[in-house]
């Protein structure tokens, strides 16, 4: 009898005459569909590409597998991608995700598991041991042909002196009873900003 070999690099079949003696199997073949490994390297690729060039993080979240793929640029360690495996149990036990932040996270999965959507989500959480901070998360549910949620991916974007400077202006609000209207607020504000500088 004969196999045939498969050069998955070039494509090409190669026949390999056998002969078999007796009635032991000694091949055993297996198929194996390989496409979502090769979409999920390319996936790798156009996410290294976009995270080395905006300095944001992005992720794939595979709802199947319950893995977390996240690829974050670090000015002092380039491109860096972490797996992380059974994550949406282990979001609360996380110590990089803010306690008060976990239950609204693993709510955002839930929901965009159940459907295809889009969304956003401002969470806590200390990425790379860099200390806790604010980060708005930007995603999209991706479903299958049959119309099962397989993905979930997005952009997460630092957001802490977004949330400082909201932080301050509610200070200085209240700190002035409320009393100003909107071209007061953006007078004192500058005068702030200005003396600050």
């Amino acid at each position: 009898g004969y196999i045939h070999e498969l050069d998955p690099r070039t494509g090409r079949a190669h026949v390999v005459n056998i002969k078999a003696v007796g009635d032991f199997p000694w091949m055993m073949p297996k198929w194996e569909d390989v496409t979502a490994r090769i979409e999920r390297e390319s996936d790798q690729q156009r996410n290294y590409l976009l995270t080395a060039r905006s300095g944001t993080c992005v992720f794939s979240y595979d709802t199947i597998g319950d893995v977390l793929h996240f690829q974050s640029y670090l000015k002092d360690r380039g491109v860096v991608q972490v797996d992380i495996p059974e994550y949406y149990n282990s979001i609360p036990n996380d110590r990089r995700i803010h306690p008060d932040s976990a239950a609204p996270l693993q709510k955002m999965i839930r929901e965009a598991c159940a459907s295809p959507h889009t969304g956003t989500l401002d969470y806590q959480a200390d990425n790379w041991d860099r200390g806790m901070c604010w980060s708005r998360l930007f995603y999209a549910s991706l479903a299958d042909d049959s119309g099962k949620v397989c993905r979930i991916v997005g952009q997460i974007e630092n957001i802490q002196s977004e949330k400082d400077r909201d932080d301050q202006l509610r200070r200085i609000k209240a700190s002035l009873g409320g009393r100003l209207n909107g071209g007061e607020y953006n007078a004192l504000l500058v005068e702030r900003v200005l003396t600050i500088l």
